[in-house]
């Protein structure tokens, strides 16, 4: 019986692909004990098992390395291990032992990428004679898979197999055979090592974030070394649709090679899902999953503070929304969006003035993102006359006929029928106007949480838009909580992307934590929309660093899954890579903060100077005006002497039938269905 099992553990300091199981209960972890690798007679663990062991990993911190040995002695053989637990003080870095299965390429041919880094292939029975050697070919098609060219299995088998390293945003993971020399009693020994090294940029554990320097230390590990130094040389990066991109590490030290690997990883948006516990006892899906292709996009000085700016706006709204209702100036619920800035940014600011946009109750930093002053969304928010949606909206109700901006809406999914109308009378415009595509090419966007794409509403919307190829593009923010209910206990298919495809929208999946990979996504989206190509599907992986609403304490979330997600503040990560790419320093990124607190104190003193609304004019902004019929254009006398002849004709006719007289239209030069005549 093989097995086959995906990572789960990136949150937790070790990086967990091991555990020492019997009827799904962890071994030898207990409260302040180093989790033993088992043997690898009784690697046998199913989904349960795993994800047991994973929660001992959050309680155990410390790495494992180990190496795999198989020993062939004439017609016999032998599989040995040996390991080392390293605690977190001992070692700045995780080391994990991964094999991999046989049909490891398959996988990777079917998902156009690296769909897992550390399948495990692993025997239930005692004996495991040839297991290793198949797992050393499935890590030979691995190689062959993605390093092409000369590299053959036949030449890989059964040798010392070329090194692999598999890059995502979490880190970067490197994998390789050695085998050993063959000694006087004619055993050789085959090891495999593979070693995780965690991207301090994008991890989601600070933990686990670590300084590329430390590699200097695998030295400690014999087996390790020579991986680190095999990869200078070659560590390749299967991506996109097959594509194959090198990360072009070659000589130096294994701490420059390493820093070469994470500059890669941290620009690029394509990795297996990563998982964090809930606190449920569930594992939640938080990492990122897509075919973009131009993976974040390239912005210039003007435009990345652009970006700054607006996703600074929108935290420092939100900030002052929370102070502002605890202190009793607005009324109702509120619902924050501090956490998810980037997405708001990366998307609308993409956006002209006459677009339009279509947003949920959690709505200010949408309305400031499109362009409503924040004097005005304030002011919505106190109730008071000079507000968006002069005062009768409040929170969740904002709404800019200006802008654009087709309101928040309070019930779940209301916002979808109402921006597929909206797009839908943007493409009746162009063709009934004759209008051809970027000559009247607005596009309608259409916010909704993950929670809402479980509503009738968003597949009827995704038929229709497909159907009728509508200029909208469908944002779904996932931040892995509907309302109070998590995705994995809602949603039996948490990638939501992969709902557009059946209906032939095209979706993708993209880190809504970071604005530049946002706006490449919705670059496409909304270029396709312009062009009358139809609806596309982002699924933007966010998270609220806030409860639900304001009157929610917040204490569904268990503390770790806060924890590893606010060290991925969105505003945090732009504002280091303002800092490396030299467009910013410390002193105008306070410059910068200073002007967005004073444009929002600024606001909030406008508001609260603002007059109250007329309850009598509550009416005159909820319905149309009547509508008033045009008038018709006058005749030309040559008009009504046709109308008048025209007439007169018919009436005679009339006059001599009622005499009895047979009566037959006037014949029509080559008429091609001339009348019949009945006698």
């Amino acid at each position: 019986m093989r097995m086959k099992f995906s990572s789960i553990c990136l949150v937790a300091p070790a990086l967990v692909a091991l555990g020492a199981c019997d009827g799904g209960l962890v071994q030898g972890a207990s409260a302040g004990e180093i989790p033993q690798p088992p043997s690898v007679l009784q690697r046998t663990m199913d989904s349960v098992c795993l994800q047991e062991f994973s929660r001992a990993c959050l309680q155990n911190p410390h790495f494992c390395v180990g190496a795999v040995a198989r020993r062939d002695v004439g017609n016999t053989a032998a599989d040995g291990e040996a390991w080392r637990c390293y605690s977190v003080e001992e070692l700045d870095f995780s080391l994990t032992k991964r094999t991999c299965v046989d049909d490891c390429g398959e996988l990777i041919e079917c998902q156009g990428g690296v769909k897992d880094t550390s399948l495990e292939h692993l025997s239930a029975t005692d004996k495991l004679e040839g297991r290793l050697q198949e797992a050393q070919e499935g890590m030979c098609k691995i190689h062959v898979r993605i390093l092409g060219g000369g590299t053959s299995l036949a030449s890989c088998r059964g040798s010392n197999a070329p090194p692999a390293a598999f890059m995502t945003p979490q880190g970067s993971y490197f994998s390789a055979f050695f085998p050993g020399k063959v000694d006087a009693s004619g055993v050789r020994t085959h090891q495999h090592a593979a070693l995780h090294i965690a991207n301090p940029r994008t991890s989601q554990d600070p933990k686990s974030s670590v300084q590329p320097a430390a590699l200097d230390r695998v030295s400690e590990v014999p087996s390790l070394a020579s991986a680190v130094t095999a990869f200078q040389l070659a560590a390749h990066n299967p991506r996109v649709s097959g594509a194959q991109s090198s990360a072009a590490v070659s000589g130096g030290t294994a701490a420059q090679a390493a820093r070469q690997v994470a500059a890669d990883t941290s620009q690029d948006n394509s990795t297996s899902s990563i998982f964090h516990e809930d606190g449920l006892g569930g594992l939640v899906r938080g990492s990122v999953r897509g075919n973009l292709r131009n993976r974040r996009e390239n912005v210039s000085p003007v435009v990345a503070q652009m970006l700054y700016e607006d996703m600074l706006l929108g935290r420092y709204v939100e900030d002052a929304c929370a102070r502002l209702y605890y202190r009793g100036k607005t009324a109702g619920f509120v619902h924050l969006y501090t956490g998810q800035e980037a997405v708001s940014s990366g998307v609308l600011k993409l956006l002209r003035k006459d677009d339009a946009v279509a947003s949920t109750y959690r709505d200010h930093v949408h309305a400031t993102s499109k362009g409503v002053p924040a004097r005005e969304v304030f002011a919505e928010l106190f109730g008071k006359q000079t507000g968006c949606s002069k005062g009768f909206g409040g929170s969740m109700h904002m709404f800019s006929k200006e802008w654009n901006l087709y309101g928040g809406f309070a019930f779940i999914g209301e916002q979808i029928p109402v921006a597929l109308g909206v797009a839908f009378s943007q493409l009746y415009r162009r063709l009934a106007e004759r209008q051809l595509p970027g000559e009247k090419d607005q596009v309608t966007v259409c916010f909704m949480g993950d929670g809402t794409t479980n509503m009738g509403q968003f597949y009827e919307a995704m038929n229709m838009a497909a159907l009728m190829k509508l200029p909208v593009i469908f944002v779904v923010e996932n931040n892995n909580w509907a309302i109070g209910m998590a995705a994995q206990r809602s949603t039996a298919v948490q990638e939501i992307h992969q709902r557009g495809p059946p209906f032939g929208v095209p979706s993708i999946e993209v880190d809504g934590m970071d604005v530049l990979a946002v706006r490449a996504a919705a670059r496409q989206a909304i270029d396709r929309a312009r062009r009358g190509e139809g609806p596309s599907l982002i699924e933007a992986l966010t998270y609220r660093f806030r409860g639900h609403s304001l009157a929610d304490p917040d204490e569904l979330r268990c503390t770790h899954e806060k924890a590893a997600f606010a060290v991925r503040d969105p505003i945090k990560h732009f504002e280091q890579y303002m800092l490396e790419m030299g467009y910013a320093n410390e002193e105008t990124l306070e410059l910068t903060r200073k002007k967005m607190r004073e444009i929002v104190d600024e606001a909030v003193e406008f508001a609260d100077n603002s007059p109250a609304p007329d309850p009598t004019t509550a009416g005159d902004t909820t319905f149309a005006p009547a509508y008033e019929a045009k008038g018709f254009d006058p005749l030309t006398d040559e008009e009504l002497a046709a109308y008048a002849q025209a007439l007169k004709l018919e009436l005679d006719r009339e006059a001599r039938k009622a005499k009895g007289e047979r009566v037959v239209p006037p014949p029509v030069e080559n008429d091609p269905n001339p009348p019949i005549v009945i006698d």
